[in-house]
């Protein structure tokens, strides 16, 4: 089962490291602090769903944590503009 949190975690990384590459994200942001984040919103979002017995969906703010992460990691020359809402 290790094995598998492994490959998930270094599949993170490399997501990371090739947009860095290829110049989508940013690169003053280290990859395993990335993963970290990324790493830390999952739990964080899945224990307190369990705490409240699962009463209400994992997807309810799902297009806002996108939006911030997307916002901090993307490279200011691949940002598009979004509606104001």
């Amino acid at each position: 089962m290790y094995a598998k949190v492994q490959a998930f975690y270094r599949v993170i990384v490399d997501i990371v490291v090739e947009g860095q590459a290829n110049g989508e994200l940013r690169t003053d942001i280290d990859p395993y602090t990335v993963r970290g984040i990324i790493l830390g919103i999952i739990e964080h979002n899945v224990i307190r769903w369990l705490l409240k017995d699962q009463s209400y969906s994992l997807f309810d703010n799902l297009e806002q944590v996108y939006m911030m992460l997307r916002d901090s990691l993307v490279h200011p020359a691949h940002r598009t503009e979004r509606n104001p809402e």
